[in-house]
């Protein structure tokens, strides 16, 4: 099942209202960026001097089995859209991030507000019981995503519902909108639970 990543909007705890990412910063991608990036997706800083990446940039986040930002990435916001110029000289605004080492003056467009509210689609029966809990993501493989639509494929892992600290989303609520809140795939609202803009994350990149 297809999601759509993390969508930034102006939500209470029982609804939401349309599409509101905030105000949004403009950040080049970094040129060690070895996948495609879709809007939807988490992105982190990179600040590495042995040549992997250049201070100020982002690319992916994603932990080392390739499923969920947590606590040792320095997850900077998610990506809502990019622009870039292809081998070809063209330049290109997109929804998605087409990787390649022959584009240049390549930016993210990216929600950072670390209070911003997102929607996600769960992979589980996610109900108003977990609210107040924490999750982790799954979805991160580019083979989940949709180029045609530009789409993230990360959603809500249901199964690992948790109290750990370091899962990536804090569950703030289940919009109460058509049957949502019965489907075993529910639209949740979550915020970011860890992140290099939060005041209690206080280890700079390295």
């Amino acid at each position: 099942m297809a999601g759509y990543g993390l969508r930034p909007v102006g939500a209470g705890y029982a609804g939401l209202s349309g599409y509101n990412n905030g105000g949004f910063v403009e950040v080049p991608i970094s040129t060690d960026a070895a996948v495609d990036i879709f809007a939807g997706d988490f992105v982190e800083w990179v600040n590495d001097a042995s040549g992997s990446g250049s201070a100020g940039v982002v690319r992916q986040a994603n932990n080392a089995t390739g499923e969920t930002p947590n606590t040792t990435d320095t997850t900077f916001g998610v990506a809502i859209g990019f622009r870039y110029v292809t081998s070809a000289g063209t330049p290109t605004w997109s929804q998605f991030y087409d990787q390649s080492s022959s584009n240049t003056d390549a930016y993210a467009f990216v929600c950072t507000d670390p209070n911003q509210i997102y929607l996600i689609q769960s992979d589980g029966a996610t109900t108003i019981e977990n609210v107040g809990s924490n999750a982790p993501i799954d979805g991160f493989a580019v083979n989940e995503a949709s180029s045609t639509l530009g789409l993230s494929g990360i959603q809500l892992d249901h199964s690992n519902i948790a109290v750990t600290a370091a899962d990536c989303l804090r569950i703030v609520g289940i919009p109460d909108s058509g049957s949502n809140r019965s489907s075993t795939t529910p639209d949740v609202l979550v915020r970011i639970n860890t992140g290099v803009l939060f005041s209690d994350q206080g280890t700079g990149i390295v």
